[in-house]
């Protein structure tokens, strides 16, 4: 800064440009450019440090043979001289890449060529600079070839492959990418869809369109995975049903950005409701079997029960009358009185076969006719029986054909449990399991190998049935010499609201139980 009071000296203009001269050809001489001076007879009259090193010739060999020393090749050649007369007949700036042969073999350059025009307009010289672009041109062609590969793949996914994000200004939807899977998929172009993205969402259909943004929204929020599954209403085929998969991250300016895949699931979706349709008709059907064989089963317990019981009771009574008649031989006495045994016997089996057929404690309930069959477990086996019968008040509620399956279910598995397994104790309860139902029985017997037993064997077909008719999930857990355990999973949507009405005192219902074991499920 000049001292305070007197004017700074003048600079004179010689001195400017003889510094700048030298500035200019300090940074020529250290630029990794190629930097060259052609004479208007392309003659070259300067070569910076980096064009001789290039290609391996000396300022002084330019000078004597000029642009021969070069040792191009004469197509190469001739390209060079092209360049440069056009540059000087059309007097302005022109810009072309070229492959050159240098000592580090062949490389790709960008060339400026740049006239220099004189004081009365026309050219003294080009300038010729050269910038090494041959790793960008490998990377751009290497990033071409990802590029298109990419596309490829994206081009034949059943869907479209997207990134977008959302404008901070109003909140809307905006596409940096879209596949050409858009126009199959949606009905617009890709390009369509970047340029108007309000065009997609209306594609949404109205009833899923909250849905959509809404799980947008709380992956915006939490960084989450964003799945959603809905229908569009555009593309080539009408309406479809589509699953949306993309995963946020957080762009260069705070914004969020989502790269994603949206799948044409349609055809899954109706694969699937055929299925859910099909497990439907199978449950209905196995209701229905079920239902028929329970009715015939009542119906044979009914006349087992009042045909024949009737007519061997009439003959023991007629029996009881023959041996109390006087003018009986003693041989013939102890034959009527025998045949009066045998009478009481048959009766007794009738009555207990009417009972298996169709027990009548079902009529009490749920939880009494569980209650009577530990009971007979115990008496006909000696076995332990112990009951937890919490979560059985969700049954209150279920039809004739649900309490029948769960009733048959814990039957058969008691009978399995008394044929093979010679437990000394079985454990059998009733949970809650969320809004369902969870029934588990338990035994501490031999056990055996669930996959070496077939789906016939041991009555586990009865009790798969009946798990199919209450939708439950069945599962069996046991190993040699280890117990079983039986696990039946009723849904939420198989057991109706439990009822109002309170049930019976386990104290009543064991004393019914107890009618019933000892002959009053026939009476």
């Amino acid at each position: 800064m000049a001292p305070v009071g007197k004017a700074a000296a003048p600079v004179d203009a010689d001195t400017l440009r003889f510094k700048y001269d030298q500035a200019f050809d300090r940074w020529i001489k250290r630029s990794q450019d190629l930097f060259v001076l052609f004479g208007c007879d392309f003659r070259v009259t300067y070569a910076n440090p980096t064009f001789c090193r290039t290609f391996g010739v000396a300022p002084e060999v330019l000078r004597e043979a000029g642009f021969d020393g070069l040792g191009l090749a004469p197509d190469m050649a001739a390209v060079w001289r092209m360049l440069l007369q056009k540059a000087l007949d059309e007097r302005h700036e022109h810009v072309e890449e070229l492959s050159l042969p240098t000592r580090n073999g062949v490389r790709c350059y960008r060339l400026r060529i740049v006239p220099e025009l004189g004081v009365d307009g026309e050219v003294e010289a080009l300038w010729v600079a050269g910038q090494d672009i041959t790793e960008i041109r490998g990377t751009e062609s290497v990033l071409g070839e990802t590029e298109a590969r990419f596309n490829a793949v994206a081009a034949n996914v059943p869907g479209l492959v997207f990134q977008l994000s959302l404008r901070k200004l109003d909140r809307s939807v905006e596409f940096h990418y879209v596949s050409e899977g858009a126009t199959a998929l949606c009905g617009i172009a890709p390009e369509r869809i970047t340029l108007a993205p309000g065009e997609f969402v209306e594609l949404v259909h109205p009833d899923d369109r909250d849905a959509f943004f809404q799980s947008m929204r709380l992956s915006l929020k939490t960084l989450a995975n964003w799945t959603w599954e809905g229908r569009l209403s555009g593309g080539l085929s009408g309406e479809r049903w589509v699953m949306l998969h993309a995963t946020p991250r957080r762009g260069n300016t705070c914004s969020t950005l989502w790269d994603g895949i949206m799948l044409d699931v349609t055809d899954s979706r109706r694969n699937a409701e055929k299925l859910r349709q099909s497990e439907e008709f199978l449950r209905d059907l196995c209701v229905r079997v079920a239902t028929v064989r329970e009715e015939e089963k009542q119906a044979i317990a009914h006349e087992i029960h009042d045909e024949l019981g009737q007519l061997l009771t009439a003959l023991k009574l007629d029996l009881s009358w023959m041996r109390e008649s006087d003018g009986l031989t003693p041989i013939v006495r102890s034959k009527v009185q025998r045949m009066e045994s045998l009478t009481d016997d048959i009766l007794h089996r009738v009555r207990d076969i009417a009972s298996t057929l169709r027990p009548k404690v079902l009529d009490l309930g749920l939880a009494a006719a569980i209650e009577w069959l530990a009971q007979e477990f115990t008496y006909r086996t000696g076995a332990v029986c112990r009951l937890v019968l919490d979560g059985l008040d969700l049954c209150d509620g279920l039809d004739g054909a649900r309490t029948t399956a769960i009733f048959r279910i814990v039957q058969e598995s008691l009978t399995n449990v008394a044929r093979h397994a010679h437990a000394r104790r079985v454990d059998i309860s009733f949970a809650a399991c969320g809004a369902g139902l969870r029934l588990e029985i338990r035994d501490d017997g031999a056990g055996f190998d669930p996959e070496a037993v077939q789906v016939s064997g041991i009555g586990l077909s009865g009790i798969r049935e009946r798990a199919v008719i209450l939708g439950a999930e069945l599962r069996i857990d046991s190993a040699a010499k280890a117990g079983t355990t039986l696990e039946v999973v009723i849904p939420a949507a198989s057991l109706r609201p439990p009822d109002t009405r309170k049930a019976a005192h386990p104290a009543k219902r064991k004393r019914a139980a107890r009618r019933l074991r000892d002959g009053g499920a026939a009476a």
